[in-house]
């Protein structure tokens, strides 16, 4: 009985795969993909205090003219921030731990501007000493892949290569 039963499961399993058929015609081409990398270097001098010192909203801000955004591309595109540090980049938001606090990292957008905002936790009254170099990509909605805003940097240029290498 149990061979039986045995030969009728394995019976059923093979009735039961399928041989792929041939490869069918090409789709139509997509859309052309339009990429767009900004590198900005924020300088201690660029930073301005948003709020009062001490206060739990107190962050320092530092806002640039990005024409690429367009309205467009503010409604339909993908905008990533990276903070580049020692040849290592950060997703934004992102926090480092220092020794005795931590640094909120983030990044946000509208219609022709990108603006870091960098907030401590010891609400320091004091903008970042040195420059802070960032990377934005913005990209095309048409060339969006689902989950590529958790992308590490590596990934993401990998990927703009591979779609420039295709134009």
């Amino acid at each position: 009985m149990k061979k039986a039963l045995l030969f009728l499961v394995v019976g059923l399993g093979i009735m039961g795969c399928r041989r792929e058929g041939p490869e069918g015609p090409p789709g139509p081409p997509g859309a052309p993909a339009s990429f767009t990398i900004l590198d900005i270097t924020v300088q201690p001098q660029d930073w301005m205090p948003f709020g009062e010192a001490e206060e739990p909203d107190f962050q320092w801000t530092a806002g640039f003219d990005a024409p690429e955004i367009s309205q467009r591309v503010f409604n339909e595109a993908l905008v990533i921030g990276y903070l580049i540090d020692n040849g290592v980049a950060f997703i934004l938001p992102n926090t480092i731990n220092f020794e005795v606090f931590t640094r909120e990292f983030s990044m946000i957008h509208a219609v022709g501007v990108v603006e870091f905002i960098v907030k401590d936790s010891d609400l320091k009254s004091t903008p970042p000493e040195g420059p802070i170099n960032y990377r934005v990509y913005i990209i095309d909605a048409q060339a969006r892949v689902d989950g590529m805003e958790d992308w590490e940097l590596e990934e993401m240029e990998q990927y703009v290569e591979m779609m420039n290498d295709e134009e």
